[in-house]
């Protein structure tokens, strides 16, 4: 353990504070809150993402999908107009969910309210599809697995299909050609995403929910806690168009995702083709259909209504979750990675990332643990990440750690990770220093005396070229006892 002693020196400039959420608004006139009775409901977090909404409404009302909840993370576009009609016509709940990064949170908060609305509650995006291969409907093919808790459909990524512009076609139509966006190991088996019974869940997560083992209703009767995997890939897919045209993808990657602050890396148009399916088309004629009685619906005014409360969600984004993993586990000692946490850590951090009182739980620190755990790593691979440096790279400079960042050209963002014991009161501060020679507003975090903190923090929310990322940490008593500094990029 290192001890730093550090002076306050010059005034540095404001911190920049963690902004809160405001409570969400819900409009709709499907079910608000926890009315029974759906079959099958639909969660989707979206931003700027509203010309696309008619075709991914359409197609999946028509396939069976009885209710929508739409959770709007801030979006300037024609969203309002264009949902106008579904609204009306009781087909979609449309929740203002305004949080940096709010991709997790949207998805718990559905599953609380809305969950007991429905049968069937999936998690999915605007560019994907369930594309149903041997019935006809998505009900159907969930009849074939009556006694499951969550259901697990193999995604299929597909690339530009030739398109530098958008097409005048469908979606479904136009993107046929199958493509390795991710450039992932052609060994490992595809992404899958989940259509669960929200009375087995107990957590969400981007891709796949947490089911019980042996989880009772209220009635005390055993609820279904069995998942299907390759069982089911026989009879449906999921038609991930993440790219669609090449113009499309270019705004859609700086654009930002719902998870949090990752930058989408650029992908060539050139992209080679995999193969060609085209297992969606045959629901175009259908999906066109429901377009058309959606719009003939008389237009009717609605209003934002309910306001409900956020405080019992208090992560933002991936950044902060898998922290809260990667801290967890260590404490824990678990001897391999894990994409949950082993142990509950209460979150000290209102902005974006994550940091927890480690002490108390008959861990003894050591030097390095978290930058240099395996447990990290789920939180690099997530984030498209990487370590930039930890603390025998810095330079220390008047009791500030300095640690030069080599960017190669590449929108990052910043993020510092510490492990620190507060034998007194202290102050966390960071910033990044840019290539031009400015300086972000910094971070500020206070640690009470008398325990050990662990976390990651995210220095600014913006991606920017950095030279340099500072951190400074003081104590009242002067010294703070250091177990690890260091720093990331990710996006």
């Amino acid at each position: 353990m290192k001890r730093l002693r550090g002076d306050s020196g010059a005034p540095a400039p404001s911190p920049r504070k963690p902004t809160r959420a405001t409570p969400p608004n819900v409009i709709g006139k499907g079910p608000l809150l926890s009315t029974p009775g759906l079959k099958l409901g639909v969660v989707v977090i979206l931003r700027d993402e509203a010309s696309y909404l008619d075709e991914w409404l359409a197609y999946h009302h028509a396939l069976g999908v009885d209710h929508f909840f739409i959770y709007d993370n801030g979006s300037t576009d024609e969203l309002h107009e264009v949902i106008e009609p579904w609204v009306n016509h009781g087909l979609v709940t449309l929740v203002h969910w305004p949080l940096p990064g709010g991709q997790i949170d949207a998805y718990s908060h559905a599953l609380r309210f809305y969950g007991p609305s429905s049968q069937w509650l999936a998690f999915f995006d605007v560019d994907e599809f369930v594309v149903p291969l041997v019935d006809d409907d998505i009900p159907s093919v969930l009849a074939r697995f009556p006694d499951a808790a969550d259901v697990r459909i193999p995604r299929v990524d597909f690339g530009f299909s030739g398109h530098r512009e958008r097409p005048e076609q469908l979606s479904i139509e136009a993107y046929t050609e199958v493509a390795d966006v991710f450039g992932r190991d052609p060994a490992k088996p595809p992404r899958v995403k989940t259509v669960a019974q929200p009375k087995s869940i107990s957590a969400v997560g981007i891709h796949t929910a947490t089911v019980a083992d042996d989880l009772r209703g209220p009635d005390g009767a055993a609820v279904p806690g069995r998942t299907v995997g390759k069982a089911c890939w026989e009879y449906v897919q999921l038609n991930h168009y993440y790219t669609r045209s090449f113009e499309e993808f270019e705004a859609k990657r700086f654009r930002g995702s719902g998870t949090g602050r990752i930058a989408r890396p650029a992908i060539p148009f050139d992209l080679p083709a995999l193969g060609v399916n085209a297992a969606a088309a045959r629901f175009a004629d259908r999906t066109r259909a429901m377009i058309e009685r959606i719009h003939s619906l008389a237009p009717s005014p609605y209003r934002y209504g309910s306001e409900l409360a956020l405080a019992q969600f208090p992560r933002f984004n991936d950044l902060g979750l898998f922290t809260e993993f990667a801290v967890a586990n260590t404490v824990m000692e678990e001897p391999a990675p894990r994409r949950e946490p082993a142990l509950r850590i209460h979150n000290e951090y209102d902005g974006i990332g994550f940091v927890g009182i480690v002490s108390g739980h008959d861990h003894e620190v050591t030097d390095g643990e978290l930058s240099g755990s395996m447990h990290l790593q789920p939180l690099l691979e997530r984030a498209r990440g990487e370590l930039a440096g930890t603390l025998p790279d810095a330079e220390i400079v008047d009791g500030e750690a300095r640690f030069p960042i080599s960017a190669a050209g590449r929108r990052r963002v910043y993020a510092a990770g510490f492990v620190v014991t507060a034998s007194a009161p202290t102050k966390v501060e960071a910033h990044l220093e840019h290539e031009d020679g400015s300086r972000s507003q910094p971070i500020e975090l206070g640690l009470d005396a008398g325990s050990t903190y662990a976390g990651v923090v995210e220095l600014e929310a913006e991606p920017h070229l950095a030279a340099t990322v500072g951190l400074r940490l003081s104590s009242t008593s002067g010294e703070v006892g250091v177990h690890d500094l260091f720093v990331m990029t990710y996006g």
